[in-house]
């Protein structure tokens, strides 16, 4: 009543109950507003993960490339997304370049927002490539809402 909630994916992800709303089945009035950054160029591939989590009262929004990715982080409000999804392989820039461009950002709040790579690429040297461009996870293609999920928590977790 009136305090202010700290976002972070524990608080929004709990292990059990519906994860956007702190555990309370169904919804309701405390539910919480946030967005998690898509970064994917194929708009079909951005869709099918906007709906995972819409299946989950989660809000996204997409970016086509690691550059608009990286201005729409430094163009938003602090503490707008509580995460990103980054898909490896893209035009403009990809997603490694992407994350160590935001990894080595001013402004310690957007520089360690989670990044979660969310590709196809799944061979333990694209794994390793992934983490030491920055990312705290990797999520194989085709993904499932409970693996995107689950990579959130273990994000927070790391915190």
């Amino acid at each position: 009543a009136g305090g202010e909630t700290t976002k972070t994916a524990e608080s929004i992800v709990p292990e059990s109950g519906n994860p956007y709303t702190g555990g309370v089945p169904g919804g309701g009035s405390q539910a919480m507003d946030y967005r998690v950054l898509i970064v994917e160029d194929i708009a079909e591939n951005a869709e099918i993960l906007a709906d995972l989590l819409e299946l989950e009262d989660a809000g996204s929004e997409r970016a086509e490339n690691g550059k608009v990715c990286v201005e729409k982080l430094l163009s938003a409000p602090a503490g707008s997304y509580l995460a990103i999804l980054m898909d490896m392989q893209m035009p403009v820039m990809d997603g490694l370049e992407a994350t160590k461009a935001i990894r080595a950002l001013d402004d310690p709040g957007r520089r360690n927002i989670p990044i979660i790579a969310v590709t196809a690429n799944a061979f333990v040297d694209d794994v390793k490539s992934c983490l030491l461009a920055g990312m705290d996870a990797h999520v194989c293609k085709p993904v499932s809402v409970a693996s995107v999920l689950k990579a959130l928590r273990e994000v927070d977790r790391r915190k």
